[in-house]
């Protein structure tokens, strides 16, 4: 068959009643897909995980600093309660100093002397103590008895080899420390006491070089400490030379 030239083309494909026949069949065929149950519960849960994960990351640095200045302050009212300091305390001459370095008291019979240093010798007795200086007779003064209020005696001996500081403590409890200030520098002084509750304790030290003789009286105190490094008495002492 001959066409004109203004006649349309032959149309060529499925025809109108088989795209409809194909259409049906397709829709036949995803009809019989099942499509998986949606997993709603797992999907909520890994959700619910992911959240939380946030807030932990938010929360725990605040918790971790809250914590450590709980301890912090923790430790120090514990530290206020029991007086405990948090670091060295500095010394003072008076309540809250610590206790000076320096030989304890050393309790003795009163049957025996003492070689307090320049050929001089010390005995003590209930109401006095004597003296004995090159291995000569004994000489003996008395010791001042317990008032209740603490203080010190500031005696002085003098020997062919110098001069010994002998303070006598007077007091209802004896001394743990008894220290010699000369020109600004701190002496410990070794101390004796007869047993029990005599009432005094004796001290002594060999005059410390250089001899104290251009140093001013005001500058030469002994002073005595409890066991808590409280000053219980301090005395001008003699200079020596």
């Amino acid at each position: 068959m001959t066409t004109g030239p203004y006649d349309d083309p032959p149309t060529e494909g499925p025809s109108d009643d088989t795209e409809y026949v194909i259409r049906q069949g397709l829709r036949a065929a995803a009809g019989a897909v099942a499509p998986s149950p949606w997993p709603g519960a797992s999907v909520r849960a890994r959700a619910r995980g992911v959240r939380r994960a946030r807030r932990l990351a938010a929360v725990l640095p605040v918790v971790a600093a809250v914590t450590v200045g709980a301890v912090l302050a923790a430790g120090q009212l514990r530290e206020r309660a029991t007086g405990k300091p948090s670091g060295p305390a500095a010394p003072t001459a008076g309540r809250g100093s610590h206790l000076p370095t320096g030989p304890a008291v050393d309790v003795i019979p009163a049957s025996r002397s003492v070689d307090l240093g320049g050929g001089l010798r010390m005995r003590l007795a209930p109401t006095k103590r004597c003296f004995s200086s090159g291995g000569a007779g004994w000489e003996c003064e008395a010791v001042a008895s317990d008032g209740g209020v603490p203080w010190i005696d500031p005696r002085v001996r003098t020997t062919p080899d110098g001069t010994i500081y002998v303070p006598l403590y007077i007091g209802p409890r004896g001394p743990a420390r008894m220290i010699l200030t000369v020109g600004g520098h701190a002496y410990p002084l070794r101390m004796v006491a007869l047993p029990g509750s005599p009432g005094y304790t004796a001290g002594y030290l060999a005059a410390p070089p250089p001899a104290a003789a251009s140093v001013s009286v005001s500058e030469t105190t002994v002073r005595a400490y409890d066991g808590r490094g409280a000053v219980l008495a301090t005395a001008t002492m003699p200079v020596a030379g």
